[in-house]
């Protein structure tokens, strides 16, 4: 199409381009028939997916509902992601396995050595030096009276290993009546049958619950419910009384707890009567020591710092540091000797249980822990590492605790308003913090309020060994700016935004993002002001500041005479991580016009120079009219996008896609913000550039007021349907059934 017609409005003749600054100025037609030609700023700028969006991809991810954040590299403590953004590992890769930091060559070139000479064995009928050597190894370190290893790989089956050993000791020893397991209710083991039956927390046992075995669990001997450990233990009395002590195989617990209880560990008290309990009743204690194992708490092993020997350890993840999957099991001689006079078999095992590679990687990685001293090191710069977190978070009255061993530190945090409960759950801070976190270039990990009231908020803090101080210090004031941040935004909501039933104010909360003085919300805002809305404005052009997404229950991200892939404009990198932020934490975006260009880019698709321009009042072709009318709309841009992945598209014309959704967010290519007053202030602002473009200025104003009545009847249907059907907020005075 071509301006045509008393309106003059159309598509406009290709190669149009934009310049920065300005809205659009002829340039010779760019020949070929390339989709997608040459951007002119540095050439087409690609963009890479900061997330795998929920439902995208065909990986079966652990959280459904969740946008993965895509990380590329690594080195030392420090990670890339596929944006490019550098993030410091205050988790070790994420789960506390990557002791030794990322990208050691030496480990690297050994994975290759090893596999170009074995890398597979089945220990069922063979063994091999590097199994042998590393259960050697093992047991120098181990605690002592532990003589013997076996091997897995990974935590879960190390700790389902040791609740089969306790049951073959019981069985060689002439108790088969033995099999009920004692453990922390506040715990996590693994996701297996097995393991999983050994936590009380309901929310995750879910629908597995008719495959669990029936444990007994105790609380937690925290500060806030039971400082001296004794409450711990009459009920670990009243689990004895009611099972029967004669058919209690095993207490099965962490020394130091991880993610379910952020580097808590009982007071000396409850260890003390649990060994008592061990020799009166007959019951073996087993060591979680899947994170503390390795030199994570300062020691080897944490039970060598620990006023009781377990009978048996489990551990796993700082043995292959990250570069193998390996676990092992260690037993004390008892132990082993019950069993291997009685029993003269242990042949339940995994395929690569004990195999050359894992076991080489192992044994490099507890030479190089021994050699370069680092569990020393953990030991020695661990008290002042918690000190350094203790005092930058001193002043936070949303803090109620720091704590930990070595290099597992946990955070507590406490409702400010009488310094001691939970906060409210609805307010998600830990989840808030994470992300603060995350704009601040720092990976934690943030553990959520559980439902049987022994857990808040809290945070772990876990960093690679090896960590320059440096590094820790940033570290260090990078999380006390996140947690301060969201402190603040926390204290206003508790002392003016609670509803009288306790949660947060049911009002709609909108960000709106605005570019420049000519792209103001117009309509979009009207609405929202209709809707009874909490609107604000950020100016991002001129106000430098970062914006927690998480605190509005939608994010409107305008049209702008800039370009979408323009990384040279100021305050873009911060729009582009507010909305992979934003989509994130599965807060709704929508995206208009440049908005959505943007949105489309940072969430993997491409932003680029069009073969078509279009201006004027044009339809476009819907799947969905129900969501986006056939129109007509307002178009105004000389750019396009593709789809990101995990999107669908759900309008466009002959100059590419007009509507997409991914997720809880929509972007459009056209304006339903329009009004009359906004088409007034464009027209005024860039009149010589439609007369350049051969468009009449003034019978777009024309085309404007006669038309403006159906359009904002059709951008209330669009922002409705989005609103409910899309994005699921609930819009005042409309019932379940959006009547």
């Amino acid at each position: 199409m071509t301006p045509g017609g008393p309106a003059a409005v159309g598509i406009l003749p290709a190669g149009h381009r934009q310049r920065p600054g300005g809205r659009a100025t002829s340039v010779p037609r760019v020949q070929g028939t390339a989709r997608r030609p040459a951007a002119p700023i540095g050439g087409r700028l690609q963009s890479r997916a900061p997330f795998v969006a929920p439902g995208a991809g065909a990986v079966f991810q652990l959280e459904l509902a969740k946008p993965y954040r895509i990380i590329v590299a690594g080195d030392g403590a420090r990670v890339e992601d596929s944006t490019g953004k550098r993030y410091l590992d205050a988790m070790s890769g994420g789960s506390m396995a990557a002791t030794l930091g990322h990208g050691r060559r030496d480990l690297i070139d050994l994975v290759w050595e090893q596999s170009r000479r074995v890398g597979y064995l089945d220990n069922n009928r063979l063994t091999n030096p590097w199994q042998e050597s590393l259960a050697a190894k093992l047991v120098d370190v181990a605690p002592t009276g532990f003589t013997r290893v076996r091997f897995v790989t990974g935590g879960s089956e190390a700790n389902e290993a040791a609740i089969r050993a306790a049951r073959m000791y019981h069985v060689a020893r002439g108790e088969p009546q033995r099999w009920q397991i004692i453990s922390p209710a506040q715990a996590y083991h693994g996701p297996t049958m097995q393991t999983l039956a050994l936590t009380g927390r309901p929310g995750l046992q879910g629908a597995f619950g008719p495959y669990l075995t029936r444990h007994r669990h105790i609380p937690p001997s925290t500060a806030r419910f039971d400082a001296t450990g004794q409450q711990a233990l009459d009920a670990l009395d009243e689990a004895l009384e009611q099972v029967g002590p004669e058919n209690v195989s095993a207490y099965f617990c962490e020394p130091v707890s991880a993610a379910s209880l952020p580097a808590y560990s009982p007071p000396a008290r409850f260890w003390e009567g649990l060994a008592e309990r061990r020799e009166r009743h007959g019951f073996l204690i087993c060591f979680d020591e899947v994170v503390t194992g390795i030199g994570r708490t300062g020691n080897w092993f944490a039970a060598n710092d620990l006023p009781i020997v377990p009978d048996v350890i489990a551990t796993a993840k700082g043995l292959g540091a990250g570069y193998t999957a390996i676990g092992a099991v260690l037993y004390r001689d008892s132990v082993y000797e019950a069993i291997a006079s009685e029993v003269r078999s242990f042949s339940l095992g995994h395929t690569w249980d004990g195999s050359p590679l894992p076991c080489a990687v192992g044994l490099a990685v507890l030479g190089i822990l021994e050699s370069e001293g680092w569990v020393d090191h953990v030991a020695a710069r661990g008290p002042s590492l918690r000190r350094e977190l203790e005092e930058a978070l001193s002043g936070n009255d949303l803090v109620g605790e720091v704590r930990g061993r070595g290099y597992l530190l946990g955070i507590d945090y406490l409702d400010p308003r009488d310094g001691r409960s939970f906060l409210p759950p609805e307010l998600g801070v830990a989840g808030r913090i994470e992300r603060a976190a995350a704009r601040h270039g720092l990976l934690v990990l943030g553990t959520m309020p559980t439902r049987d009231g022994f857990a808040g908020d809290q945070h772990l803090f876990a960093p690679p060994f090896p960590t320059p101080d440096g590094d820790l210090g940033e570290m260090v004031d990078r999380m006390a700016a996140a947690v301060d941040e969201v402190a603040a935004e926390v204290r206003d909501e508790l002392g003016s935004s609670l509803s009288a039933g306790g949660g947060p104010s049911a009002g709609l909360r909108v960000l709106i993002v605005q570019h420049e003085d000519p792209t103001p919300a117009g309509f979009v805002h009207e609405w929202l002001d209709d809707q009874g809305a909490d609107v604000e404005i950020y100016r991002i052009d001129l106000e430098d500041r970062c914006v927690d997404p998480t605190r509005y229950d939608l994010i409107v991200s305008l049209g702008s005479e800039l370009a979408a892939f323009d990384d040279s404009i100021p305050w873009i990198d911060r729009e582009k991580d507010l909305l992979v932020e934003a989509y994130g934490a599965d807060i709704p975006i929508l995206g208009l016009c440049f908005g959505g260009q943007l949105l489309a880019r940072v969430l993997g698709g491409d932003s680029y120079r069009g073969e078509l321009s279009e201006v004027g009042w044009l339809p476009v072709r819907s799947a969905d009219e129900d969501l986006v009318p056939p129109g007509p709309w307002f178009q105004w841009h000389f750019d396009t996008f593709s789809i990101p992945p995990g999107g669908e598209l759900i309008a466009d014309s002959e100059a590419g896609p007009q509507a997409f959704v991914v997720g809880r967010s929509l972007g459009v290519q056209f304006h339903p913000e329009v009004t009359n007053e906004i088409m007034d202030g464009w027209v005024d602002a860039y009149r010589h550039e439609l007369d350049d473009e051969g468009v009449d200025p003034d019978a777009l104003l024309e085309e404007t007021r006669r038309i403006e009545p159906r359009a904002r009847a059709v951008a209330a249907r669009l922002l409705e349907r989005y609103a409910e059907d899309i994005a699921g907020l609930a819009l005042p005075g409309r019932g379940a059934d959006g009547t």
